[in-house]
């Protein structure tokens, strides 16, 4: 997340290397834990971090296929309950990868995968699972975004080490469409803000819309691709209400 903000800096350039995923959070806040206890971490085993994703389940996490697409089960870790890369948390060994059969590399159409964990995840105050949306959202809603990736736009390859998120309003498909012709049906957009957006490190994070006192957080979009780190352009996302059918087949085999 990118907000052009000292105290990103303050929080250290990231130790753990990123890959070449084009996408992080730019002008966002340090993120508590318990108000985020749905974010997870995927890393290699020597602890390089590669993407965020969401748990949508007491053993499966949801996230981008492109943050996937060239692990193994075998070199694949995932943490869990912590908002720092370097300490804390729960790790959890991972049994399958799914990427969806329609995924383009290229094209970065249908991209989406479940990472399914060796071991039940333990729900607490700082880890709990996320409702998935069942319908896509409407224009001009409050969401969130949170992720490790960039924050500052100016220098995409320095990820932070501690999450953070920003707050956007999702955009008009129509015109997110004119603006970038690229994007598919079952993509979503926020809107441009200046400064504000998500940048390099950032494909894999959620887009949720924080709940009230009788309503849970609901996942909306998994980060797809952005243009360039906030500059003016809206962020795209893939709409899990979309594929929500393929999810809940592939959680139930």
């Amino acid at each position: 997340m990118y907000r052009f903000l000292c105290f990103c800096l303050a929080a250290g350039i990231a130790a753990v290397s990123g890959g070449a995923l084009e996408s992080r959070v730019v002008g966002g806040d340090f993120a508590k834990q318990s108000k985020f206890a749905f974010v997870a971490s995927l890393r290699t085993n020597s602890n390089k971090f590669l993407c965020a994703g969401a748990i949508v389940d007491k053993y499966w996490i949801l996230t981008a296929a492109e943050c996937v697409q060239k692990q193994s089960t075998n070199n694949l870790t995932v943490v869990v309950g912590t908002p720092d890369l370097n300490s804390g948390g729960v790790n959890h060994q991972v049994s399958l990868i799914r990427i969806h059969p329609n995924y383009i590399p290229k094209t970065k159409e249908n991209n989406i995968a479940l990472v399914q964990l060796s071991s039940k995840i333990a729900e607490n105050k700082n880890v709990e699972k996320i409702h998935m949306a069942k319908t896509v959202i409407s224009d001009d809603k409050d969401v969130e975004v949170a992720g490790w990736g960039a924050t500052q736009k100016d220098s995409p390859q320095n990820f932070t080490n501690s999450l953070h998120w920003v707050e956007l309003k999702t955009y008009s498909f129509t015109n997110c469409k004119k603006r970038l012709p690229q994007i598919y049906y079952y993509n979503i957009c926020t809107k441009a803000k200046a400064n504000k957006g998500v940048c390099k490190g950032d494909v894999g994070s959620p887009l949720f819309r924080r709940g009230g006192i009788f309503s849970s957080n609901e996942l909306h979009g998994i980060v797809s691709q952005y243009a360039n780190c906030a500059n003016g352009l809206p962020d795209v996302y893939v709409s899990v209400a979309a594929f929500k059918l393929w999810i809940d087949q592939e959680i139930g085999k």
